[in-house]
């Protein structure tokens, strides 16, 4: 059985149309939520074809969509994960009247664990994160595994979009997602039930 953190009623959803955000919506709406979905288009090659797809998935579950897209590209030089996080969470900050919910589970708790391990840094994601006053970010996913939101979209039959880019492994984060905790957890199965009884996240935070 998932465990997952109580929500409010009224939330905001960060939401991308991949697996995570598609459990998500689906499992926040089943508990009756009133839910507002806010998706940002980083203006990739994948941009126009994630767009067209969560307007038609709020349409169709007749949630409100809230859309902005990048103003100016990357500049030369910068890594693009950290200026589209950046840029991300500026449009998030903007909406501080309800709580908004994003879909990290417990897969993303253990990358950023180990990158925080290479980067001699103990690091972890926090079930909330306080931005500034009336922004709030919750996590309530964060005990939930990638195979448990795969067989959840299963069950119901549920789509969800594959951007490209999460299968590029020149990025350190996808390197340990495809090649490191898959070895990981087949040498040490029982690391899900470890990493959820230290209840590791309540220490400090990630940019993720």
């Amino acid at each position: 059985m998932m465990k997952i953190q109580k929500t409010p009623k009224k939330v905001y959803l960060a939401f991308s149309g991949g697996a995570d955000s598609m459990f998500a919506l689906h499992f926040l709406l089943q508990g009756r939520k009133d839910v507002t979905c806010l998706y940002f288009n980083h203006k990739t090659n994948f941009g126009k074809e994630s767009l067209a797809f969560v307007t038609e998935v709020c349409k169709q579950a007749g949630v409100k969509l809230i859309t902005e897209s990048l103003a100016v590209s990357p500049p030369k030089g910068c890594s693009k994960e950290n200026y589209w996080r950046n840029a991300r969470y500026q449009f998030f900050d903007k909406y501080d009247d309800a709580p908004i919910i994003t879909a990290h589970h417990l897969d993303d708790q253990i990358e950023t664990m180990l990158m925080g391990f290479c980067k001699g840094k103990e690091q972890w994601i926090r079930p909330e994160l306080q931005r500034q006053p009336g922004c709030l970010l919750i996590r309530p996913f964060l005990e939930v595994s990638r195979k448990e939101i795969l067989d959840y979209l299963s069950k119901y039959d549920i789509m969800y979009l594959n951007d490209p880019s999460n299968e590029d492994v020149s990025h350190p984060r996808n390197r340990i997602r495809h090649n490191v905790v898959p070895e990981l957890l087949k040498a040490y199965p029982g690391f899900y039930k470890t990493l959820k009884r230290q209840k590791c996240q309540l220490k400090s935070d990630t940019k993720v």
